[in-house]
């Protein structure tokens, strides 16, 4: 897999999503298959957990695709940066910031200069959908995934029409154990209400006909040292 490099420092860059574990399926007809009450209590503690002595808000990147099927009253995503990836820049209200490139949006969200518009981010998260995730998981400064694999009891019923690329394939990326994934949350994300969401060691949450469980893979270390 291709790395694209970018000129912004070291953010901690993490994509979040949701994805079958057979085919990594992630949407049908722009919409996500699936309505899992504790995976968006997840996603919502871990991306607006802010940890930083600056108080400096974690940002999340998403397409417009992404933006647009997001209910109006939670547009912004709150404790949040939002940043919208767009082929064209315009503005989509007030708290958010449009950018063409993941890469431009990572140069922005780590630059120090004072009279940026963009404010600095503590971290960042990847949202959504397939194209920027697949753009992400080429790009340098994308070091972790974390994963919800979510088992349905028939894929084929869910009609699936959109697909993560199988980054598990990849010698790239690594599985972490429960234990590391438990301390991540707990050290670098700093949400002590995240991790009691976590299941036991070896089990599945049960939820709305769906059995599911998060996971957090991490980039080979060769990457940073070069």
């Amino acid at each position: 897999m291709a790395v694209t490099h970018s000129g912004a420092g070291m953010l901690s860059v993490t994509l979040v999503v949701a994805a079958t574990h057979s085919t990594l399926g992630i949407g049908r007809a722009g919409s996500l298959p699936w309505r899992l009450p504790r995976d968006m209590a997840f996603f919502r503690l871990v991306t607006s957990a802010c940890n930083d002595e600056s108080s400096r808000k974690p940002a999340v990147v998403m397409g417009r695709k992404t933006w647009d099927s997001l209910p109006q009253k939670f547009r912004p995503l709150p404790n949040r940066t939002n940043i919208i990836l767009s082929r064209s820049v315009v503005s989509h209200g007030e708290g958010t910031f449009t950018f063409a490139s993941l890469t431009s949006a990572l140069d922005a969200l780590s630059s120090s200069d004072s009279k940026s518009a963009v404010p600095p981010a503590s971290k960042v998260f990847i949202i959504g959908g397939a194209e920027i995730y697949a753009e992400a998981l080429r790009h340098l400064s994308a070091s972790r995934v974390l994963l919800t694999i979510v088992y349905p009891p028939d894929e084929t019923a869910l009609s699936l029409d959109t697909y993560l690329p199988d980054f598990r394939k990849s010698e790239d990326w690594k599985l972490a154990s429960p234990e590391d994934l438990r301390k991540y949350i707990l050290e670098e994300v700093q949400s002590e209400e995240a991790v009691s969401l976590l299941p036991k060691v070896g089990e599945r949450i049960k939820e709305k006909g769906y059995e599911y469980e998060f996971t957090l893979w991490e980039r080979s270390q060769k990457y940073f040292t070069s």
